[in-house]
């Protein structure tokens, strides 16, 4: 984990993204049927990405083997398949 200080930052950035997201959903509601309907709605969607994107930096300040929102399975075959996993792949399959 990284330090009490950038954490606590990490949070207060989250926090104040949820705060603006909320005003958002708001003003998005208040918008509904009116023309600034669809401008309302993209500043919404724009803010729930932002959102997510600082709840995954404050995943990974806390924990550094955090693979993020779009990791996936082809990432960890990836790593599984270093030089490393696969002279030990190689090493099993000899002596099977």
């Amino acid at each position: 984990m990284m330090t009490t200080k950038e954490h606590d930052s990490a949070v207060q950035w989250l926090d104040a993204g949820l705060i603006e997201q909320d005003r958002l959903t708001e003003s998005y509601d208040g918008a509904i049927g009116t023309s600034s309907e669809l401008g309302a709605y993209a500043r919404l969607r724009a803010a729930g990405a932002e959102v997510a994107a600082r709840k995954a930096w404050l995943h990974w300040i806390d924990d550094e083997r955090y693979r993020g929102l779009n990791a996936g399975p082809f990432e960890l075959l990836a790593e599984s398949s270093g030089p490393t996993a696969s002279r030990a792949g190689k090493r099993s399959a000899r002596t099977a």
